[in-house]
């Protein structure tokens, strides 16, 4: 198979995470139910994100991916990052019959060790192949 169309989008590069009981969609430090969302049509799906510096205890993410005109989100996966990884994690998304897809970070407001930096990177590639 041969890659005739390809795009990548950031939706963090190098977010400064800061406390929040909401989860933060885009460097604005947009939480609104609109705030984040990329198309994401294409043969395979990749979202990446990299926890590249972690003062606080616990950085949480999650993406979510949704279908068109669907106000209503699905979580795709999420988890607790209480370490830095030295390289972008990877997950695929292909399998989830989404038009959109967002990546939601957040350090929990009531986190003892909320201090900065805590730098987040996280994007999407979208493929087709033919």
């Amino acid at each position: 198979m041969s890659i005739i169309n390809s795009f990548h989008q950031a939706f963090f590069d190098g977010y400064n995470t800061v406390a929040t009981t909401d989860y933060v969609y885009n460097s604005d430090g947009d939480t609104d139910s609109e705030a984040g969302w990329v198309r994401c049509v294409g043969d395979d799906v990749i979202v990446m994100y990299n926890v590249a510096t972690l003062v606080a205890t616990t950085l949480s993410y999650r993406i979510e991916g949704r279908y068109d005109s669907s106000t209503r989100a699905l979580e795709i996966s999420g988890a607790d990052k209480t370490t830095t990884s030295g390289i972008d994690q990877v997950i695929s998304i292909s399998a989830y019959p989404v038009k959109e897809v967002r990546v939601g970070v957040k350090i929990d407001a009531d986190d003892p060790g909320t201090q900065n930096p805590n730098i987040f990177y996280s994007s999407v590639i979208v493929r087709e192949t033919k």
